[in-house]
């Protein structure tokens, strides 16, 4: 695993639900909010930062694995890692425990995890000729680094008695309560205590029933409930008996591959591994991933939901899911090791030095981003009077980022809004228009919670009737009707069609669907663009493109207040001459601007000192620059040169506009010249 970490922990629950739980206990930690995101792929995620307690920012990224099993969480687990590098995978959910081992609610941190179905079964017959079941167990997908075991053996009392507050009580407590009531005379339904102590009253009755300890009707004690108290109150002769303290355990987790229920299970399992305390159907994969990516630091929390038998219910799922994530959340930032050069020493400046920031040019993060508010304004505007929005400007000038804050916004609006990075795509789907409009449909189609095997059946027609028809229909009947406001499609650095034979199709299906927007169910449908090329090109054919009516919104260098927002981001100390010394080498350039005051932050030095050898500050990413273009297009380097040479000099056209959209040249009129004093040296 290489060592440019993006994240510091990726945390995969199973369920939607426990994913829901997780985002709701880190929400009240210190820390920012999370922001939902796509990866490449489309695949949603959610993204923050906490305080860790040794200083700095601990960066984290949470996904659910939408459904059971090692493949779903292998699948997931394994997008994510590739994505961001993370230092550390965890796991937090709900498992099957032990009976007489754990009580519903406790949480279990997984000492060992072993798949238990996936090894050999071997079948003998006892003593008495009974046949018994033995598995052989597959080698452990992973240990507890035992530095971390002993961390949770020293956990602090408080924090369990903080994650148990809103532990229910349970149905068997609660019965045992009715069941007394009713045995001393009195009716629970009045009771003072009800609401304390069988706030689950229906329920319970209906339990009761039955288990054939009440009357089918009414509320009375039968003979069997009758028995019960009476065999409670000798072995209990104290009174009703409470139910267990919350414990955070250490042990066994054992994987499955499916939902058990049976009562035997955990006998079966003794013969081989007696420390056993839970089941579940995720941890081996989430440990043998980490295991094969040669991740640092591993853990799985999982909070006991049932005792996978035929009494399992979801009376403790929300409560489980809770708790195994609360606990996580606290045991990572105290003690998932932090990095010396991010921890915050210096709280002297504007802000404390901003740690655990992202690699400028990294996967967006809200905290980093310098805002734009006029042209954002301008985007938001453009889609509520229903035009197209085109966001235009040259590499590195933040385009991404940019349409990631719009995204924010809209998503305030309680828009439903789709990021669909164009030049991420996978190859296989740029082959034709057909399979690139099926790409894109199936995204939308899984964004509104649409069923796609019903929308693949119009694909099957796509011969017959024409991918643009099949298209309109797959957004017809399967997406927009799921749409409760507007739908916003974001088409980031669309100009990569271009290098397609089907790129006239693909603006022309654009155009057809956005021609639709009278009508009340396709008005909902909004969409924005961003490109490195002129516009013109996008809209040159008006009969070809949905962009020839789109507001466009240039995005320009940062201004003087902008950089000096970017750097109290950073924690610098941001000088007149630091601000002159960086205009004079690259203007506002963002993408050098963040790069320069990274690398401030790094050496933990003045920007103005940095910038006395400007070639030392940026040598890195002007080497690989050169290197790129000697490489790949020796043509433009040339180019650059002769509009070094002389500014009005004749250029290709198609020359000048790669050059152009790299961020390497800006154009005025028939005069072309470097963007930034710091490209002369590409040409030294």
């Amino acid at each position: 695993m290489p060592e440019n970490h993006l994240v510091d922990v990726v945390i995969i629950a199973a369920m939607e639900d426990e994913l829901k739980e997780l985002r709701k206990i880190a929400s009240s930690s210190p820390g920012e909010k999370w922001s939902n995101h796509t990866d490449a792929s489309g695949y949603p995620y959610f993204r923050r930062s906490f305080e860790h307690e040794a200083g700095g920012l601990l960066s984290v990224v949470a996904a659910s694995a939408s459904g059971q099993g090692e493949a779903a969480a292998t699948a997931v687990a394994g997008r994510l890692i590739h994505e961001f590098h993370p230092r550390c995978l965890a796991m937090s959910g709900i498992c099957a425990g032990r009976r007489g081992k754990v009580f519903l609610g406790d949480v279990i941190v997984a000492s060992k995890v072993f798949k238990y179905d996936g090894g050999k079964l071997i079948a003998r017959r006892d003593a008495g000729g009974h046949r018994v079941e033995e598995v052989l167990q597959e080698i452990d997908a992973y240990s507890l680094d035992p530095r971390w075991r002993k961390y949770l053996e020293l956990c602090p009392k408080a924090w369990s008695e903080e994650i148990a507050r809103d532990r229910p009580l349970s149905c068997d407590y609660q019965l045992r309560w009715l069941l007394y009531r009713l045995a001393d005379g009195e009716d629970p339904r009045s009771h003072p205590g009800r609401r304390a102590h069988c706030p689950d009253f229906t329920e319970t009755v209906d339990r009761g029933r039955s288990l054939k300890f009440l009357s089918k009707k009414g509320l009375r004690l039968i003979g069997k409930g009758r028995d019960h108290v009476a065999d409670l109150r000798v072995r209990y002769p104290d009174g009703l008996e409470p139910d267990p303290e919350f414990k955070i355990r250490l042990g066994d987790l054992g994987s499955g591959t499916r939902v058990i229920a049976d009562e035997e299970i955990f006998e079966t399992l003794k013969r081989q591994n007696r420390t056993t305390l839970g089941l579940e159907m995720e941890a081996h994969a989430i440990g043998f991933i980490a295991e094969i990516e040669r991740l640092h630091h591993v853990i799985v929390i999982k909070g006991v939901q049932d005792y996978a038998d035929e009494g399992k219910n979801d009376h403790f799922r929300r409560f489980a899911a809770r708790a195994s994530a609360d606990l996580l959340i606290r045991f990572l930032r105290r003690h998932l090791p932090m990095p010396a050069e991010r921890i915050v020493v210096d709280g002297t400046s504007h802000r404390s030095k901003i740690l655990g920031r992202p690699a400028p040019g990294r996967p967006y993060h809200e905290a980093f981003y310098v805002a734009r508010k006029q042209e954002e304004g301008e985007v938001v505007y453009a889609l509520k009077g229903l035009r197209p929005a085109l966001v235009w400007g040259p590499k590195g000038i933040g385009k991404t980022w940019f349409l990631h804050a719009v995204r924010s916004q809209l998503l305030a609006l309680e828009w439903q809004v789709y990021l669909f990075p164009i030049d991420l795509v996978e190859k296989r789907f740029k082959r034709s228009l057909l399979d690139f409009l099926q790409c894109l449909s199936r995204r939308l189609v899984d964004l509104v919670g649409g069923d796609w095997e019903r929308a693949e059946t119009l694909w099957a027609q796509a011969e017959s009737i024409g991918e643009t028809r099949a298209f309109d229909e797959v957004l017809e009947h399967h997406v927009l009707p799921r749409v409760v406001e507007v739908l916003v499609l974001v088409m980031d650095r669309i100009d990569d069609v271009l290098r397609y034979d089907f790129s006239d199709g693909f603006f022309v299906t654009l155009k057809h669907i956005f021609e639709r927007g009278s009508s009340p169910l396709w008005s909902k449908l909004r969409l924005i663009g961003a490109v490195s090329t002129t516009p013109t090109r996008l809209s040159e054919q008006i009969d070809k493109s949905p962009f020839n009516n789109a507001r466009q919104v240039p995005l320009s260098d940062f201004n003087q207040d902008q950089l000096r927002r970017l750097a109290w981001i950073y924690g610098l100390e941001f000088s007149v001459e630091d601000l002159r010394q960086l205009e004079h080498w690259v203007r506002g350039q963002p993408l050098l601007a963040n790069l320069a005051m990274d690398e401030a932050v790094r050496r933990g030095e003045s920007l103005s000192q940095l910038l006395l050898d400007p070639d030392r500050l940026f040598g890195h990413h002007l080497q690989s620059l050169k290197r790129q273009l000697k490489a790949e297009r020796p043509e433009l380097l040339e180019a650059l040169m002769s509009i070094h040479r002389d500014p009005l000099c004749s250029i290709d056209p198609e020359l000048l506009d790669e050059l152009r959209r790299g961020g390497l040249v800006d154009i005025d009129g028939n005069e072309c010249r470097l963007r930034c004093h710091l490209y002369q040296s590409l040409i030294r």
